[in-house]
């Protein structure tokens, strides 16, 4: 009996940002926001920090993404702007989007999700950061039947309550869904907080105790489940 057999797991469902293509694409991106915008940018980024040591791991009341940006910019300027929305978009989602549009997917992604697809297993996309257009551009859109960032539930990883939600909408258990992230801080300790089983898919050589499984790459995991 295999791993996925094993566990009963329903649905494999995956971080996107330095999972499904490599993290240096972030990090660039990031980088030149923070050139061309270092003020909002260094706001911004500390906002993040912040809601996550507020949210911490236990699950909490979901709410919507504009009650999520409202409170976004209470933390970052210490009370609502009316232009808040309007630069987000301008300096931080659009030029996301375009530059969306130079990912690449990990080598083997396609052959993996095909396997999990062909073995009638679930497939979903959850984030950390907006969407975008990243799922069209890395040509998966065939593939998941749930696609969110956990800001459309008014948090972020590792709080439970996005990989709760997407379990509710997927009609599964949590323990019945395998997570697959590169981070071991957000994706690994939120997903096993929530019930879930998952993976760590990573080349750096360490220590992930709450991992079910630690791989380098999609051909490795490959062999690993099936």
């Amino acid at each position: 009996m295999g791993f996925l057999a094993e566990k009963g797991i329903k649905a494999i469902c995956f971080d996107i940002d330095g999972t499904l293509y490599p993290k240096r694409e972030t990090n660039i991106y990031l980088l030149k926001a923070a050139i061309k915008h270092p003020i909002f940018s260094w706001r911004y980024n500390k906002m993040r920090v912040q809601i996550r040591k507020e949210d911490g791991l236990k699950a909490i009341p979901a709410t919507t993404l504009s009650a999520f940006r409202e409170r976004e910019c209470k933390i970052m300027f210490g009370k609502p702007k009316k232009d808040y929305q309007e630069k987000y978009l301008s300096y931080l989602y659009e030029p996301w989007c375009y530059y969306d549009q130079k990912i690449k997917r990990f080598e083997g992604l396609l052959e993996f999700l095909d396997k999990v697809k062909s073995e009638s297993y679930k497939i979903g996309f959850l984030s950390d950061f907006p969407i975008g257009n990243k799922v069209d551009v890395l040509g998966l859109t065939i593939y998941p039947s749930f696609v969110a960032s956990s800001e459309d539930y008014g948090t972020l990883k590792p709080n439970a309550t996005p990989f709760i939600k997407m379990a509710e909408e997927m009609h599964l258990k949590p323990s019945e869904i395998l997570y697959v992230g590169d981070s071991y801080s957000k994706d690994v300790t939120g997903s096993k907080n929530a019930g879930m089983n998952s993976v760590m898919i990573t080349k750096k050589n360490g220590s992930y105790p709450l991992a079910d499984i630690v791989v380098k790459n999609y051909f490795e995991l490959m062999e690993r489940l099936f």
